[in-house]
């Protein structure tokens, strides 16, 4: 794959449009690309929106792997969900 100074400097030289140079750039490829990236930015931001912060006074759990259980309901629709997470207590 080229660098882009070099796409730029060979539609420059080959006289492009900036019609015929967007076409270039917005290629389905290219397309599929920035959806793929944006989906997983998309995730990340969601992932770090509804995380929980857990605090315990010190001492009051032992260093270690521990398991918890959220369960989730909903107030407008009827609904349930269950969810299995794992937080460390440093020693």
């Amino acid at each position: 794959m080229m660098p882009q100074r070099l796409v730029i400097g060979g539609a420059v030289a080959r006289r492009w449009t900036p019609s015929q140079t967007l076409r270039h750039v917005l290629r389905p490829r290219v397309q599929i690309y920035a959806a793929v990236l944006g989906t997983i930015a998309l995730a990340m931001v969601i992932s770090l929106s509804l995380r929980v912060r857990l605090q315990a006074s010190a001492g009051a759990v032992a260093p270690g792997s521990h398991t918890m259980q959220f369960e989730i309901q909903s107030l407008d629709a009827p609904g349930h969900l269950t969810e299995k997470s794992i937080f460390l207590v440093p020693r």
